[in-house]
C-alpha cells in the first residue's frame, strides 16, 4: 500500500505506479510497501528490505525486527518494517539532496531477484509562498479614465514558479452595494 497522509493506494511487486502526490517541503510524507512474504528468499541476509532513492542510493535499511542507517538521523527518515510491508517516514521533505525538487523512491526486498518495487515514480516537492504581497497601479490617459492596470506581486519563497492569472468577466451582476 502507498500511504499519503490520509489515502491509500495499493502496490504489487514489480509495479511502476505514477507520480506521487507532492510533498510540501517542510512536512512529512509516509511511503509504504507490501511485500509477499512468500516471495522473501533471505536465508543468509541480514538486509530483508532497504529504501532507496533515485538511482542506487539506500538511505535506509531493515533486518527481520528494525530498520536504520546512515541516513536515517541526518535526513529524518525512520521505517517500520512486518512481515509483510515496510513503511517509510520522511519527516522533513526538502528540495535539497537527497530529494533534488524530484526524485524516485524504492523499497528492495530480498526477493530471489532482488528487484526493486517502486513505491513513488517522482516525489515532487513544493513550497508554499511566504510573505506575498501585490501593488496594483491605475494609468490613466484622462484623470477618470483608467486605461490599465498594473498588477505586481512578490514573494521571498515559492516553488515551483508562481503562476498568476486574471479573468475577464462579462456581464456581471452587483448582488450587493452599500451607499
Amino acid at each position: 500500500m502507498f500511504t499519503y497522509s490520509s489515502r491509500q493506494l495499493p502496490v504489487q511487486l514489480d509495479s511502476v505506479k505514477p507520480d506521487c502526490i507532492p510533498a510540501e517541503e517542510g512536512q512529512a510524507i509516509i511511503l509504504t510497501c507490501t511485500v509477499n512474504p512468500a516471495a522473501l528468499a533471505c536465508s543468509g541476509i541480514t538486509t530483508i528490505l532497504d529504501w532507496r532513492v533515485n538511482k542506487p542510493t539506500s538511505v535506509i535499511a531493515c533486518n527481520s525486527n528494525r530498520c536504520g542507517g546512515g541516513y536515517s538521523s541526518r535526513y529524518g527518515f525512520s521505517a517500520i518494517i512486518s512481515t509483510s510491508s515496510s513503511t517509510l517516514t520522511i519527516y522533513n521533505v526538502s528540495r535539497t539532496d537527497p530529494f533534488n525538487m524530484e526524485t524516485r523512491w524504492t523499497c528492495r526486498p530480498c526477493t530471489a531477484d532482488r528487484k526493486a518495487v517502486t513505491a513513488c515514480n517522482k516525489l515532487e516537492v513544493y513550497a508554499k509562498p511566504e510573505n506575498p504581497s501585490c501593488t496594483v497601479r491605475e494609468n490613466t490617459a484622462v484623470p477618470g479614465d483608467i486605461e490599465s492596470v498594473t498588477v505586481s506581486c512578490s514573494t521571498t519563497k515559492v516553488y515551483p514558479r508562481a503562476k498568476c492569472s486574471f479573468e475577464r468577466r462579462a456581464n456581471v451582476r452587483l448582488l450587493h452595494s452599500r451607499h
